[in-house]
């Protein structure tokens, strides 16, 4: 839906998924993606967050959120972050913690 959204708009994007066939579905539709765990520094610097302006992070959990946040920012002080919540706990926890200034639920 993000990929969709930003390529409407003629945002150049790298997706990074996890489930290998949503990767190959995104990239049979032309999407620059990635797949793996963006957990893992490696596969985080597949996107190139030291050349990305936004980061958006649609994750499953919010600690793992931070973990990429934390690692898109050390490649990239000045890059600004979008998030998926799921409660507000995790709202908040991406506010205070890892620095997200856009949190949606």
């Amino acid at each position: 839906m993000v990929a969709r959204a930003l390529a409407a708009h003629g945002i150049a994007h790298v997706a990074i998924e996890s489930d290998h066939g949503l990767a190959e579905a995104l990239r049979i539709d032309g999407v620059a993606t990635a797949w793996g765990d963006a957990t893992r520094l490696e596969v985080l610097r597949a996107a190139r967050p030291d050349k990305a302006r936004l980061i958006v992070l649609a994750m499953p959990d919010a600690a793992s959120c931070r973990m990429v946040m934390e690692m898109a920012r050390a490649a990239n002080p000045e890059i600004v972050a979008a998030a998926r919540a799921h409660d507000d706990a995790d709202a908040d926890f991406l506010t205070r913690q890892a620095g997200v200034g856009l949190v949606a639920r």
